[in-house]
């Protein structure tokens, strides 16, 4: 016999949705987190020089995914804004390190945490809140 109420229902919705938003929070972490270390990698193995101007590299990279934690609670711009930032920075590093055009190549990572912060966070959080209104119903 197959029991189905309105009541038990209700609970499962919840449970799922739950999982989601603590899936999404998880993903937005990791992805955090590998740009921390890639970053990291960046300033400190990668780069020659004094250990003060890489952590200053360091922490200039570093003010995109501050502000993606910042603004964590807004869990599908977040989401769509940390895989947008890392992935611009993860193709940046393979082509400065892997594939260098000029010996100013290097010039690039300077100035893309600038981008990341002023038009790419910008039109992720724009995006992830299209996305939003299109997934969650009310």
């Amino acid at each position: 016999m197959i029991r189905h109420s309105m009541g038990q229902d209700k609970p499962q919705e919840t449970s799922n949705s739950d999982f989601y938003r603590s899936l999404v929070r998880t993903l937005i972490y990791v992805l955090v987190v590998f740009g921390f270390l890639l970053h990291a990698e960046t300033a400190f193995i990668e780069s020659p020089g004094a250990a003060s101007m890489s952590l200053v590299l360091l922490i200039w990279s570093f003010i995109p995914y501050a502000l993606i934690l910042l603004f964590r609670k807004f869990l599908y711009g977040s989401l769509c804004a940390a895989v947008t930032v890392f992935l611009f920075d993860f193709f940046l590093h393979l082509k400065v390190f892997s594939d260098p055009e000029t010996s100013a190549s290097a010039m690039k990572l300077m100035g893309m945490p600038l981008w990341n912060t002023i038009l790419i966070l910008p039109i992720s959080y724009i995006i992830g809140a299209v996305i939003k209104k299109a997934v969650v119903k009310k």
